[in-house]
């Protein structure tokens, strides 16, 4: 295997994070990370590529989900209400599970540690939301932290 992409990765593993109230335990968020280090990854992909327009990565909760982003695409006629409710139902669910869990944070601890038990960093190839400006500090940290990377612009029209 040469990567992955790591969708869902943070909401299914809680990956490496010991102060998580939710329903998994310490032992298996090592047990995660152990796993997805083990594939000895060349190249990840992160975020999730179709709601990586809704990311808000720096933000504290999870991805970064925002009512307001939802709200104006429905507005705009770009999706409908009952089609977005699953995102609102997300913003819920990661404002309860995820509260002051961020998931760049966890994305660069896992790329830490693989370079710890694998020698090396895997490649990242980052995609990227260019609505929100966030994305020239996200990729300033990963610079700044010597992990290399490719930026995947996926440009929404406003």
């Amino acid at each position: 295997m040469y990567g992955f992409h790591m969708s869902n990765f943070f909401e299914q593993c809680v990956c490496y994070d010991p102060a998580y109230t939710g329903p998994f335990t310490v032992d298996s968020i090592n047990q995660c990370m152990a796993f997805a280090a083990a594939l000895k990854p060349k190249v990840v992909r992160w975020p999730a590529g179709g709601e990586d327009k809704f990311h808000h990565p720096e933000d504290d909760n999870g991805y970064g989900y925002r009512e307001a982003d939802i709200d104006s695409f429905v507005a705009r006629g770009w999706t409908t209400a009952a089609q977005a409710a699953y995102l609102y139902d997300y913003i819920d669910y990661q404002n309860t599970y995820f509260n002051a869990i961020r998931f760049l944070d966890r994305f660069i601890d896992f790329l830490e540690y693989c370079e710890t038990v694998n020698g090396f960093k895997p490649d990242v190839i980052f995609v990227a939301n260019t609505r929100n400006g966030q994305v020239f500090r996200i990729c300033r940290k990963l610079f700044r932290n010597n992990f290399p990377f490719i930026v995947k612009n996926k440009r929404v029209c406003s």
